[in-house]
């Protein structure tokens, strides 16, 4: 049985009696090269007009990927951590920018990858860190700007109050994937969080919705999710679906 939409219907409701639009934002982590996954979010994207972030790991990346992208307007890069290798110990959640190393072994990690990231996609790579896993050693954050990085993007609350002037955080919110099962998550408990979420935004100053995506794990419940979506938010003027230089703008602005 196919969810019901109705509950994020009259949200967009209440949204449009105000005057304002609610603003979202994909991410989607672990790109690496061309695939048939990441093709197939690359067209749904394409098709939606629907912008998105892919979180590029760094070291295995190569031109293949930044050639691929080339066709695609809409796509931003971000840096996803560098291997994306996890050096936290048995039990422990997984990380690579824990505490777990030499603060100096890991930001001469980052510097090489947002170099490298930077020379393969010129203007579409954005100074934006996404810690993989979504975890990060807080200590790191100062030792960013001067790699260049103006932004991290983690997931739900990480982070936040832990920007200032030069380093801004942006979190995506929805993370459409069950990591229990690895599947898509369901579709009713998904757009009960969204409304929550696009609650929250409405009391808010400057707070798009980050919806956040892994091309490589998705079964049919998390595509079909996607696609019901954009086709509810994105080109009837309803929703704003913000480009990355957008995001992070609107996020250097508040930082």
């Amino acid at each position: 049985m196919s969810a019901d939409w109705s509950a994020l219907a009259s949200e967009l409701q209440l949204w449009a009696k105000t005057g304002e639009k609610p603003s979202f934002w994909l991410r989607d982590d672990d790109a690496t090269k061309p695939s048939a996954a990441l093709d197939r979010l690359l067209s749904l994207c394409h098709g939606s007009r629907v912008p998105a972030v892919l979180a590029v790991i760094p070291e295995p990346s190569g031109s293949e990927l930044a050639d691929h992208l080339r066709a695609f307007e809409l796509i931003n890069v971000a840096a996803h951590g560098w291997r994306h290798t996890n050096h936290a110990g048995s039990g422990e959640k997984k990380q690579e920018l824990g505490s777990h190393r030499p603060i100096t072994e890991i930001v001469s990690e980052l510097e090489r990858g947002f170099t490298k990231l930077k020379s393969l996609h010129g203007e579409r790579f954005l100074p934006i860190l996404v810690p993989p896993w979504n975890r990060m050693n807080g200590a790191l954050l100062g030792h960013l700007p001067a790699i260049g990085f103006q932004c991290v993007s983690s997931y739900g609350n990480a982070l936040v109050g832990c920007g200032n002037r030069e380093l801004a955080i942006v979190n995506t919110h929805i993370d459409i994937m069950d990591w229990s099962s690895r599947r898509g998550r369901d579709h009713a408990a998904l757009i009960t969080n969204l409304v929550l979420e696009l609650q929250k935004s409405r009391e808010a100053a400057y707070r798009p919705v980050g919806i956040l995506a892994h091309h490589r794990d998705h079964d049919e419940t998390a595509w079909s999710f996607l696609d019901q979506l954009f086709e509810m938010t994105a080109g009837d003027g309803v929703c704003t679906w913000l480009k990355g230089e957008k995001l992070l703008a609107g996020a250097n602005v508040k930082a």
